[in-house]
């Protein structure tokens, strides 16, 4: 529930503008890499399966803007392949395709000169593409360029907004390095530019990546919050909201797990200073901001402060009703995985009762197949619990036939121990 929400909020902000976007190619693979000679560009390929989340988020929010149509029509023929035609069962096995979204750039021949795996936002899609046709200098090379240069603020500031995309891509002892050593470079920029200066796109970006925890009189958020009106000049105010919501509220929660009653301190904010921000992402349905979430804070506080479960599932209960037509499934699915992870496999048939009608629920509505497997399985345990073993193997099995439209045999495997363990 908790969780279902920050992530909402990610992928509100994550959209992008739309427009007419990417033009792709229609014909063969091979007829794409003849267009692209005959024009002198190079080719995009888009390698996607119809379930894959990621890959949607891609085809929504980014392929359609109008600053990466531009820029990829004019310099590539681009291509989308759905990985699980068999038509195209030569180019998965020559390319190594194996997780989606995967993205390549390759020249006429069909070498590949650069390539993204995972949904990324529109800047570092473009990124992605112009380090392949050698138009940017990749973190390394800006890295050795700021050793002669160390006060240079504009390319550390390259390097900061470039470097997660790239220490992703690295493994093992590379991958610690360069996240030692961009760690200390954010410590540094800090040290450097006074937080005056930094009421700029860039900066904020740049908070947005490094500066993930909350403490109390926190000096960045403060400084933000106090200058949210000069941060929405240079910067959508959605960004701006985003980044203050992604801070105070896990931090609020934090406090609330913790037993610290210094978190209804915290909430007041949001009918005070925090007000604009919070009112501007969040809806609770008939309930006003500040009330919903003193709802779900007091009942995480009496959940992993107190362990009392049934002040827990009174506070849920008042807090669904609340929400009224606007509930999720989320909700009912969240509010069943904060008790699983304060009880563990102590889950009593009392508690396990209370998840049927939950999960019962969520299941009334129409969910993506990820979330109706995991609903499943949550309800198989639920009625496991309860000692209904007959009930909770349909729920296993329901889920297993919802696996395999995943193609994916480990993740089949997983789902099948449910039953396997059921039954010994």
């Amino acid at each position: 529930m908790r969780k279902s929400v920050l992530l909402l909020m990610i992928c509100i902000f994550a959209a992008g503008a739309r427009g007419e976007g990417i033009r792709f190619f229609k014909g063969s693979f091979q007829d794409a890499l003849k267009q692209a000679k005959a024009e002198n560009k190079k080719v995009f390929v888009d390698f996607y399966t119809t379930w894959c989340g990621p890959c949607q988020l891609m085809s929504k929010n980014v392929f359609p803007d109008d600053e990466v149509g531009e820029y990829f029509n004019e310099h590539f023929i681009n291509y989308q392949i759905n990985a699980e035609d068999k038509a195209y069962l030569p180019e998965v096995k020559r390319y190594g395709v194996m997780a989606y979204p995967n993205m390549l750039i390759l020249d006429t021949e069909g070498n590949v000169l650069g390539r993204q795996l995972g949904a990324t936002d529109k800047n570092g899609f473009l990124r992605f593409a112009r380090l392949a046709l050698k138009e940017v200098l990749p973190v390394d090379q800006l890295y050795e360029k700021l050793k002669k240069d160390r006060k240079n603020q504009t390319l550390m500031q390259e390097i900061l907004l470039e470097a997660p995309g790239y220490i992703a891509r690295l493994s093992g002892q590379d991958h610690d390095k360069w996240e030692y050593r961009i760690e200390k470079l954010y410590a540094d920029y800090r040290k450097q530019r006074p937080l005056e200066d930094c009421i700029t796109a860039n900066d904020l970006k740049i908070f947005s990546i490094y500066h993930t925890g909350m403490g109390k009189k926190d000096e960045v958020f403060e400084f933000v919050l106090l200058h949210v009106d000069d941060y929405a000049r240079v910067i959508d105010r959605n960004e701006v909201s985003n980044f203050l919501f992604m801070l105070s509220y896990p931090w609020m929660e934090e406090l609330a797990k913790k037993g610290d009653m210094s978190y209804r301190e915290e909430l007041e904010r949001v009918r005070g200073d925090l007000k604009v921000v919070y009112d501007s992402i969040i809806n609770f349905g008939g309930m006003d901001t500040y009330s919903g979430l003193k709802l779900l804070f007091d009942a995480e506080y009496y959940l992993y402060n107190k362990k009392d479960v049934e002040k827990y599932r009174s506070y849920m209960e008042k807090y669904f009703a609340g929400l009224g037509e606007g509930i999720r499934p989320q909700d009912y699915i969240g509010a069943l995985e904060s008790l699983y992870e304060v009880l563990g496999e102590k889950i009593t048939p009392e508690v396990a009762r209370q998840g049927i009608s939950w999960l019962n629920e969520a299941l009334k509505s129409k969910l993506q197949p990820e979330m109706q497997m995991r609903c499943l399985l949550m309800l198989g345990d639920c009625y496991k619990a309860s000692g209904s073993k007959e009930d909770a193997k349909k729920c296993y099995d329901q889920a297993y036939v919802i696996s395999l439209q995943f193609n994916n045999p480990g993740l089949s495997a997983a789902v099948q121990e449910y039953v396997k363990k059921l039954e010994e």
